[in-house]
């Protein structure tokens, strides 16, 4: 039956347009990966912790911004790789959430990972 509803004119003449429209979208990037950005989930003080993230635009000026126990925050600046890459290592001074979020130039978040430091 899904075969003969696209031999129907109506349906069979957009066929072709929505398959070009799929095609075009795709193309531009409209289905693009979600960038992300994640490491462990639990840490020490003064132990380094790794960050990762993909999916990010190219050669794209980002900021890291780490959100410490208790309200503080550092802001720096970052550039992702040629293939839409960045990492970050954080050395944290106390116990509490941290919060690492990396920004675009508008201060739009693009992506963000916790990590619980226990003492």
């Amino acid at each position: 039956m899904k075969n003969s509803l696209l031999r129907m004119p109506v349906l069979a003449a957009l066929r072709s347009p929505v398959l070009a429209l799929g095609g075009a979208l795709l193309a531009l990037g409209a289905w693009a990966a979600t960038p992300y950005f994640s490491g462990p989930s639990v840490g020490k003080p003064a132990l380094a912790s790794k960050f990762d993230g993909k999916g990010f635009e190219p050669n794209a000026a980002v900021t890291v911004v780490v959100s410490a126990p208790g309200g503080g925050s550092t802001s720096i600046s970052a550039v992702t790789s040629a293939e839409g890459a960045l990492s970050y290592t954080l050395t944290p001074s106390q116990s509490g959430a941290y919060t690492i979020s990396v920004t675009d130039s508008g201060g739009r978040t693009l992506a963000k990972a916790v990590v619980a430091v226990l003492p």
